[in-house]
């Protein structure tokens, strides 16, 4: 009974040892689970911790807008992003009013206007100066154009202007009422179809707004079979008490009838026809206009011999004062409504008007200057040392960083208060990061 007892005791021993590895192994094993799934749990955790901290880092290193960022543009000097626009300082910042441009292309006609941001262009010249035409118009930051005009269909007017119309916008195309038979004229044709729009025939008396100013159709009055330069496009354009009559090629049966026609042709400023032609700009048709200036648009040395010697005499005779493209370069006529100031690339012999004169109102309805005058008036000499340094007086916009001659027409139109006088020489100007205004040149 004893060993019985012995054995059944001794069997409970060994099972109550094998129960107790096997929990100890049991829980040996739950606790290397455990410890497996929680170094896993960590490492995702890790990785979930660098992300977000990457993103964070990204964020952070971005420029946010500061809010509470003060600034001094105004409303108007942004664009529709809501970022501010810096002023680049275009050509056109200084205009005003109503300006009249004669390109200087050659033989041949190109002729800008600018009017309250509005813009205009008439002929474009041949084609050789194509890239000049519109490398003009894109420096003057200008984006569409109100008006596009063809006097009439000759290649020395219209080749330019397929360029214009390949580069820029046009409302509204007016040309005159007849075909003619060339590639450029098809050209030109091909250009206006692609860009849906068609030619608006110009009819004597029709009036069209331009900003602040208006022109009206002064010819043709009638067409010619014969004479396809008799067929120009002529307009004149007035602003306040000034005017502008500038046409194309029409000869003189063109002027009869616009005289005989009734229509207002009196202008302070005319362009010749057909580049000096003698058989155009005729005694009649002055008597008529009765112009003040006269702008020639010309090659230098040109196989026609335009402008002839019968036209150029007939110009004095009518107390006109003359500028040439060939002599002049580009020649800018700027008017406030009252006064027209002429500005030309190039100095030349102006019968009448002495080299830098500067003209007052009251003897004179216009003004004259060059790119290249000085105002003598406002120069005076500071002894430097042993050295002489010239200094002048100039007007300086705080607004838009630009300097100006005292007499210069934008300091008339200037803010008083971005308006301040400085007394030095141009070169500390431009070191001082100002810049000389376009149209004054000082």
């Amino acid at each position: 009974m004893k060993n019985s007892v012995n054995k059944k005791n001794g069997l409970r021993k060994v099972m109550v040892m094998i129960g107790i590895c096997f929990v100890l192994g049991l829980f040996s094993g739950c606790s290397g689970l455990t410890d497996a799934d929680d170094e896993k749990s960590s490492e995702n955790k890790t990785e979930t911790v660098v992300s977000t901290e990457n993103t964070l880092d990204i964020i952070s290193d971005a420029k946010q807008p500061d809010e509470s960022e003060s600034s001094d543009w105004t409303e108007d000097e942004k664009d529709v992003s809501g970022k501010t626009k810096v002023d680049t300082g275009s050509a056109t910042d200084d205009l005003f009013g109503l300006t009249v441009t004669f390109l200087d292309v050659g033989q041949g006609n190109a002729v800008l206007f600018s009017c309250d941001g509005h813009y205009m262009m008439m002929d474009g010249g041949p084609s050789s100066s194509s890239s000049f035409v519109v490398a003009n118009l894109k420096k003057q930051n200008i984006e569409s154009l109100d008006y596009v005009i063809a006097s009439h269909y000759d290649s020395d007017h219209i080749s330019g202007l397929v360029g214009v119309l390949n580069v820029f916008d046009t409302e509204t195309f007016i040309g005159p009422d007849y075909d003619a038979d060339t590639k450029i004229y098809d050209s030109l044709m091909d250009k206006l179809a692609a860009q849906n729009l068609t030619v608006t025939f110009p009819k004597a008396g029709d009036t069209y707004t331009f900003g602040d100013a208006v022109f009206t159709i002064a010819a043709p009055i009638t067409y010619s079979e014969d004479n396809e330069n008799d067929n120009s496009v002529g307009i004149r354009m007035t602003y306040g008490d000034t005017s502008f009559l500038i046409y194309g090629d029409g000869e003189e049966a063109s002027e009869q009838a616009m005289i005989a026609s009734g229509e207002e042709l009196s202008s302070d400023v005319l362009m010749v026809s057909h580049h000096g032609s003698k058989n155009a700009t005729t005694k009649e048709m002055l008597e008529a206009v009765k112009p003040s200036y006269a702008v020639i648009s010309v090659g230098a040395d040109n196989s026609y011999g335009h402008p002839t010697e019968e036209v150029l005499d007939r110009l004095e005779s009518a107390g006109c004062t003359v500028y040439r493209t060939d002599q002049n370069g580009t020649i800018q006529a700027c008017s406030d409504g009252k006064t027209i100031t002429f500005v030309t690339e190039r100095q030349a012999d102006v019968p009448g008007v002495e080299e830098n004169q500067n003209l007052s109102e009251e003897t004179t309805k216009t003004d004259h200057a060059t790119f290249k005058s000085t105002t003598e008036e406002t120069q005076t000499e500071t002894e430097v040392g042993s050295e002489k340094e010239a200094e002048y007086t100039y007007i300086i916009n705080t607004n838009t960083g630009k300097f100006h001659e005292p007499s210069c027409r934008s300091v008339k139109r200037m803010n008083d208060s971005n308006k301040k006088e400085y007394i030095g020489s141009r070169d500390d100007l431009i070191a001082q990061r100002y810049e000389p205004c376009k149209i004054c040149n000082p």
